[in-house]
């Protein structure tokens, strides 16, 4: 895969159970750019019952998602995120979001300038 011209960040929540289809769905593609998985978790903005979530010192309840971070050409991000959405649905509201890079790294330092939320 060429590093040459615009570079999309594309970040992906997939529920754990759902990594074998998303990682299949990815090998499907002609060019497979990588990817990185991370065990994350985190809370929502708690619509269970009474309408949001009061938490104490002992009583912390987590969701439990892998976050899925590759980098690809442009013209790639569409097929790639379909492919996630799909291959990671469960029925509930999936989360994909790209960010566009503002240049790309040097080989030498590897270093960026930081990612923006596109619009």
């Amino acid at each position: 895969m060429s590093i040459d011209g615009d570079m999309i960040l594309v970040t992906a929540l997939i529920r754990p159970h759902m990594e074998g289809h998303v990682v299949r769905a990815l090998h499907e593609l002609p060019d497979f750019p990588g990817f990185t998985l991370t065990d994350v978790r985190g809370q929502g903005r708690g619509r269970g019952q009474g309408g949001h979530y009061v938490s104490s010192e002992t009583d912390l309840t987590y969701h439990r998602f892998l976050e899925l971070r590759l980098v690809c050409r442009t013209e790639l991000v569409g097929p790639i995120c379909d492919r996630i959405a799909a291959a990671a649905w469960t029925g509930r509201k999936a989360t994909v979001w790209c960010s566009r890079r503002r240049s790309t790294p040097s080989r030498a330092s590897g270093k960026s300038d930081a990612f923006r939320r596109s619009t």
